[in-house]
């Protein structure tokens, strides 16, 4: 394919040009567990929960299908500083070009 003849370029992120739910709900799915059973679970529910934010459906399916609380920013950010060190969470450290912070 040659990209230069290619003009318009559409990106559909949330499902408005093609039925993504599914594969939305299943990636979602997979950042929680591998298990079968409950990738299923979890991929039936957040389908469920559609017209939701996001935030509130991960601390749903914490609540309901892990049975744990979503412990909030800082156990994010302690699992961050547990597999990248202990800078990785700094102001200070330096990040490349169009990294957030």
């Amino acid at each position: 394919m040659d990209l230069s003849t290619i003009k318009v370029c559409i990106f559909d992120v949330n499902g408005v040009l093609i039925d993504s739910n599914r594969a939305n709900a299943r990636a979602m799915a997979r950042s929680f567990t591998d298990d079968p059973a409950t990738l299923h679970l979890i991929e039936e529910l957040y389908l469920e929960l559609t017209g939701i934010d996001r935030g509130s459906k991960i601390r749903i399916i914490q609540e309901r299908v892990m049975r744990r609380p979503f412990e909030g920013v800082g156990a994010v950010q302690e699992t961050v500083a547990g597999i990248h060190g202990p800078g990785s969470l700094d102001p200070r450290v330096q990040r490349g070009p169009g990294a957030a912070r």
